[in-house]
């Protein structure tokens, strides 16, 4: 089973200024250090599908772009963390990290970076 997550982008200008609000919303929730709505709902759902594929006899990838690889990343932390699902596997394409967001949720992790090799890919 695959999670992908996804920022939506406006389809008209009305739905631009109601992108932008909440935007401007998570904006100030990151900086302000709380956990944001976006996080949240990233929890829910990646607690919905860890039970799904356990109660399916599935493995979980998850993946997303941009804002959506941020949230992959979240979603990765929550499998390990709070789901007791350590079999998942994350792809993320230009996420802007989730380094130091993840210190709000667990203080004790660091982002060491990985090495990537063909050769170690099942």
């Amino acid at each position: 089973a695959v999670l992908a997550f996804q920022v939506m982008m406006p389809s008209r200008w009305n739905d631009l200024f109601i992108n932008l609000s909440s935007i401007q919303q998570t904006i100030d929730e990151l900086l302000a250090g709380t956990i944001t709505h976006h996080q949240e709902l990233t929890y829910q759902t990646t607690e919905d599908a860890v039970s799904y594929v356990k109660q399916h006899g599935l493995h979980l990838s998850v993946t997303g772009h941009s804002i959506g690889g941020y949230l992959a990343e979240l979603s990765v932390l929550f499998c390990h963390r709070d789901f007791d699902y350590k079999e998942v596997r994350g792809v993320v394409f230009d996420s802007p990290g989730s380094g130091s967001d993840v210190k709000k949720f667990q203080p004790n992790i660091r982002n060491i970076g990985s090495k990537f090799r063909v050769e170690d890919v099942d």
